[in-house]
């Protein structure tokens, strides 16, 4: 898993000055730790205590290289690394970033302990920026999940589909005609080569492939030469016509943008389609050089655009999940789907279907380990509208590993996802999987219960009626 990737948090641009390769290699893996290269910056950090016990190591590169291990989704090394800093910090994040690695590599006793110590801690002592936010109560929720028995949709089953796999990232599908568009950062054929250090990979491009007569999607190729930048472009999604695209992308339409910090974080853009080429693409008004935008999701009638973005201080924490309504010809300011939806973790690649279902990954409920995909279903009550609690899908769509970028039909019965569980070909797959004819994807959930008052009238006269029961 690449938390880079998957929590798009960043997807930050790593350009560095081939000067650096003549300092000491601390000196040089800290600058390529700041320039957010942590791929690029692990070897480095190793090579540097080279000949000596990796004990030796200072605990601040000690720090970096676990967290380096942790954004690069190696949780076996996360783990090893973590487990050496809690023995003598007292600080509570390194607590969770260890049961959090524990539980993806399937040792969730001890990562239940790690949890509870994290959630004492945290509840103990609430840190300054939790104004607002509320407590974080992740520790136990995320305990709470080392213990639940999760649905088991009976009778589905996950196929690879090597046909579009590579040995590299291939995840996030959309539908598009009779095929789906898709991230990877797979061979494009592009005369263009850029590394981004963070995964010291190519940045991603979005690819189209076709369906076969089998269903089986085959034949990737480049979306769009308008559309693929050199840099990144992620998660898309479609108008029901097809004509009409919001995409995420680097902060580049010609021009590369940086935060006051320099980072380049993510947008949303829309582009049209005329002919057979993709034009007028455009930033969205909410977009921000500050903070990244990601993650869109059309609604059926096209009006409301879902969507991640970090938090911010009004947020609650790390990537939240946002509505924007189509009003008067623009997109409004986006709405935070509140504390039902969001926690103090990430909530990211969300998807609404026709249906008013919101299925979306989180590493903040309780799931099985890494990133889950839950569903929750939108209640129209008129003035507002409400969210029902999240339930995670389960099993065999979600593992210890992550899980990710879930799309499914119209008539819910097929559907693709994302993850980087055993077994794959790379390091993220696509996955299909078809519903058996008769079974439910949503588990079931505590009935919602509303306190009203009502009142019974004449139809005629408007009347209120005493005697009605």
């Amino acid at each position: 898993m690449i938390d880079f990737r998957k929590l798009n948090i960043y997807l930050i641009i790593s350009l560095l000055s081939l000067s650096v390769i003549a300092q000491d290699k601390l000196l040089k893996a800290d600058q390529i730790y700041d320039d957010l290269g942590y791929s690029a910056a692990i070897n480095l950090y190793l090579t540097s205590v080279q000949g000596e016990s990796t004990n030796k190591m200072d605990r601040k590169s000690m720090i970096r290289l676990a967290n380096s291990y942790r954004l690069t989704g190696d949780y076996q090394n996360a783990e090893r690394w973590y487990g050496q800093i809690v023995e003598t910090s007292e600080k509570a994040l390194y607590r969770l970033y260890y049961a959090q690695a524990l539980q993806a590599n399937g040792k969730c006793d001890l990562a239940r302990k790690y949890f509870l110590e994290y959630h004492n801690m945290v509840v103990g002592n609430p840190g300054t920026d939790d104004k607002g936010k509320g407590i974080d109560m992740r520790g136990r929720t995320l305990a709470e999940g080392c213990d639940m028995e999760f649905t088991d949709q009976k009778g589905v089953t996950l196929k690879n589909l090597s046909g579009i796999n590579s040995t590299k990232f291939d995840f996030s599908p959309a539908f598009y005609r009779d095929g789906v568009v898709f991230v990877s950062n797979q061979e494009s054929f592009s005369n263009v080569k850029n590394n981004d250090l963070w995964i010291n990979d190519e940045f991603f491009d979005l690819f189209v492939a076709s369906t076969d007569d089998n269903g089986n999607l085959r034949n990737p190729e480049p979306f769009s030469n308008k559309i693929n930048s050199k840099f990144h472009e992620g998660q898309v999604s479609f108008d029901q016509a097809g004509e009409t695209m919001y995409f995420t992308r680097s902060n580049y339409n010609g021009k590369l943008g940086r935060d006051e910090e320099g980072v380049t974080h993510l947008k949303i853009y829309s582009a049209q389609k005329l002919g057979d080429s993709w034009e007028n693409i455009r930033e969205l008004p909410f977009n921000n050089d500050q903070r990244s935008v990601c993650h869109p999701t059309l609604s059926a009638d096209g009006s409301k655009l879902y969507f991640a973005a970090e938090s911010g201080k009004r947020g609650y924490g790390g990537l939240d999940i946002y509505v924007s309504h189509f009003r008067n010809g623009t997109w409004s300011r986006p709405i935070n789907l509140g504390s039902e939806i969001n926690t103090r973790g990430n909530e990211s690649f969300p998807f609404i279907h026709e249906d008013g279902s919101l299925y979306f990954a989180s590493n903040g409920h309780a799931g099985r380990g890494g990133l889950d995909v839950f569903i929750s279903k939108m209640v129209d009550m008129g003035d507002t509208v409400i969210w029902t609690p999240p339930v995670n899908l389960g099993e065999p769509f979600n593992s210890k590993k992550d899980d990710f970028g879930f799309i499914i039909d119209t008539r819910k019965k097929i559907g693709f996802l994302s993850s980087n569980r055993p077994g794959g070909r790379g390091d993220d797959d696509i996955y299909r999987f078809k519903m058996p004819i008769g079974e439910n994807l949503e588990p079931e959930r505590p009935p919602i219960v509303f306190n009203a008052k009502l009142s019974v009238v004449d139809e005629s006269t408007g009347d209120p009626l005493e005697s009605a029961v």
